[in-house]
C-alpha cells in the first residue's frame, strides 16, 4: 500500500516532466529522491496521526504550511486509493504506517 504511493507518484512525475518529443527535459527520480518522497509522505502521516489527525497542529510540528500536509495526505489517499475520512480505511493505512516505519514492508 505505502510503496504504492513511490510507485504511482512517480509515474505521474515522469509524465508531467515531458514526453518522448524532447520538448521538455525528461527528469527520471533516483532511488534517492524515491525514498526521499516516501519518507517525507510517512513523516507527514505520522505527524497526522500523532495531532489527533489535525493538518495544522501536524504543519507546526514539520514546519510547513497547513495545506502542504493536506496535499501530502491526499496524494497517500490517490495512491492508495482509500480516504482518510474513513475510518477503516484510516485504521489500514496506519497499521501499514506502523509496518513501514518497523522496515517490514519496502
Amino acid at each position: 500500500m505505502i510503496t504504492a504511493v513511490t510507485r504511482s507518484s512517480a509515474d505521474r512525475h515522469r509524465r508531467r516532466c515531458g514526453g518522448q518529443d524532447g520538448s521538455h527535459q525528461q527528469h527520471s527520480p533516483d532511488q534517492h529522491d524515491l525514498a526521499a518522497f516516501r519518507r517525507r509522505l510517512l513523516e507527514t502521516l505520522a505527524a497526522w496521526r500523532d495531532n489527533g489527525g489535525s493538518a495544522a497542529d501536524a504543519a507546526g510540528v514539520l514546519f510547513c504550511h497547513p495545506n502542504t500536509v493536506r496535499h501530502r495526505l491526499r496524494r497517500i489517499e490517490s495512491a492508495t486509493g482509500r480516504s482518510l475520512g474513513d475510518p477503516k480505511a484510516t485504521a489500514e493505512i496506519l497499521i501499514a504506517l506502523e509496518a513501514a516505519m518497523l522496515g517490514i514492508t519496502r
